[in-house]
C-alpha cells in the first residue's frame, strides 16, 4: 500500500527477497542442517541445492546488482513488488 501511496511523488517502494545465497548465513544453516540430519557438509549442502531448479546457490554479486539496478532510474517504473531471488524456488503466479 505503500507504493501506491507515494508512487506519484516519484518514489518506488519494492520488496528484494533472496533465496540461498553463498553467504556465511546459508553456511550456518547447512552447518545446522547436517548436524541435525547427522550428514556431512557437503551432502546437506547438495540436498539444499538439488532443490533449487538453477541447481546452485545464487552469489552475493548477483542479489547485488539487482538492487543496484532497482536503485538506478532505469527502474522507475517498477513500484509495488516482491522480487524473488531465489534460482526458481517460489513459484509466481505465470510459472
Amino acid at each position: 500500500s505503500l507504493a501506491l501511496e507515494i508512487a506519484d511523488k516519484g518514489v518506488t517502494v519494492n520488496v528484494l527477497a533472496p533465496g540461498s545465497h553463498e553467504t556465511p548465513a546459508i553456511e550456518r544453516v547447512i552447518k545446522n542442517n547436517s548436524s541435525l540430519k547427522g550428514i556431512s557438509y557437503d551432502k546437506a549442502k547438495n540436498e539444499m541445492v538439488e532443490n533449487i531448479p538453477v541447481k546452485r546457490m545464487g552469489k552475493a554479486e548477483e542479489f547485488a546488482s539487482l538492487a543496484a539496478w532497482l536503485l538506478s532510474p532505469h527502474s522507475g517504473y517498477v513500484t509495488g513488488q516482491t522480487i524473488s531471488h531465489d534460482g526458481g524456488t517460489i513459484k509466481g503466479i505465470f510459472g
